[in-house]
């Protein structure tokens, strides 16, 4: 992951909105929180987070964590419409090992 404090930062706001009771949250909300946290409430280097990345992050936070599965609504990612072989899984980047085995 190129910048993981931001991911440390969407899990982090993610859950803060899960433990208000909030059953679903949008992750461009998420996103947001981010780029106002980094760039008005801290200082140092701005860095920009693509749209591009939104679904990913979503995708990943709830692969992470099953138990919140439907937590953002996510819509079919252009790849995702390509049927891959049984055994071969499509991380939105590079096609993985079954991880299961």
């Amino acid at each position: 992951m190129k910048n993981p404090h931001v991911w440390d930062l969407f899990e982090q706001f993610t859950f803060q909105a899960i433990n208000k009771g909030h059953k679903h949250c949008s992750a461009w909300l998420v996103v947001n929180r981010i780029r106002w946290e980094t760039t008005i409430e801290t200082t140092g280097n701005d860095f920009k987070i693509s749209n591009d990345f939104i679904a990913h992050y979503a995708r990943y936070f709830m692969a992470l964590h099953p138990q919140h599965e439907g937590f953002f609504k996510t819509k079919q990612l252009k790849e995702e419409k390509f049927k891959l072989p049984k055994g071969i899984y499509y991380s939105g980047y590079e096609p993985l090992a079954d991880p299961t085995e």
